[in-house]
């Protein structure tokens, strides 16, 4: 299945595509959620994460983070449980990354 290529997000032209498993697939899973605000999905409205805008990034940020990733992109528990540090510094770059588009 690891030949099994993904869209990568966000879409641009020309199509990059992300490797099943790998840290390209999960950021984008990740930004996925990062980006999509809680409610805005009216056909499902816990989905996403809470406004991220003007955030610290703290332990408890970074708790409800998590707790979002693992819930809506279940694939990522293994990764950030053999790999915790690198699983942090992923969310915490993302984070920034999610911060810096919003003030634009």
């Amino acid at each position: 299945m690891a030949n099994d290529p993904h869209i990568a997000l966000p879409f641009n032209i020309p199509v990059a595509v992300d490797e099943q498993d790998e840290l390209g697939e999960y950021s984008s899973a990740i930004l996925c959620v990062l980006s999509f605000p809680l409610g805005h999905l009216d056909y499902n409205p816990e989905f996403g994460c809470r406004d991220l805008a003007f955030r610290p990034i703290t332990d408890d940020l970074l708790g409800e983070i998590r707790s979002a990733v693992l819930r809506w992109v279940p694939d990522v528990a293994v990764f950030a449980e053999e790999r915790p540090i690198e699983f942090e510094q992923l969310l915490r770059s993302l984070i920034l990354s999610v911060q810096g588009s919003e003030s634009a």
